[in-house]
């Protein structure tokens, strides 16, 4: 079976225990979206968090290590964030700012630095600002980071374990991200 089979399945697992944990009232709804970000770009599901307190922000997307200046092919990670929301600031005419931050979990099939392409999995970091206006629409903007092994083979059966460069390298790359809250 491929890697990137493997974290589509892990991947749906997680999203499967996920939901079945989640409360069915949910006062806030779910929010669904598009990251952006030098370092790749994704699709964010944030889901089952109280009205002002958690956020669960969950995104599957690509890994452009390498790719935009033509040398590598994307790799593919999904992010998990419990996110406290630290402050919320009524801004007028709707609008609500919110300062969140909050711990996570990486896991993919990644480039790193010089190493190649190998499973990737560990701790991460979410901080930023979210701007949610009234009409249901959220910009957010924001920085992660993760400190991660990566698993790379490097001919026959000769694998390596070593700390994921990027993870700490990128986290100064912003995300910003659009998404929809459906009620």
């Amino acid at each position: 079976m491929n890697y990137k089979l493997k974290i589509v399945i892990s991947v749906s697992l997680m999203l499967i225990f996920i939901k079945a944990n989640c409360q069915a009232d949910n006062p806030r709804g779910h929010e669904v979206g598009m990251a952006f970000s030098p370092k790749g770009c994704g699709i964010s599901w944030d889901f089952c968090g109280n009205k002002e307190a958690i956020s669960n922000l969950f995104v599957v997307g690509t890994d452009f290590y390498g790719v935009i200046n033509g040398k590598h092919n994307s790799g593919c990670k999904a992010e998990y964030f419990l996110n406290y929301i630290l402050k919320t600031k009524e801004a007028g005419d709707g609008l609500k700012i919110s300062f969140y931050s909050g711990p996570g979990a990486i896991a993919g099939y990644l480039r790193d630095k010089d190493r190649g392409y190998g499973l990737c999995a560990g701790l991460a970091a979410d901080v930023g600002v979210s701007f949610k206006f009234k009409t249901n629409f959220n910009i957010t903007a924001g920085f992660t980071g993760a400190f991660a092994f990566h698993i790379s083979r490097h001919g026959g059966n000769n694998y390596s374990v070593n700390f994921y460069k990027n993870g700490v390298l990128q986290s100064f790359f912003p995300v910003v991200s659009i998404g929809y809250i459906f009620k």
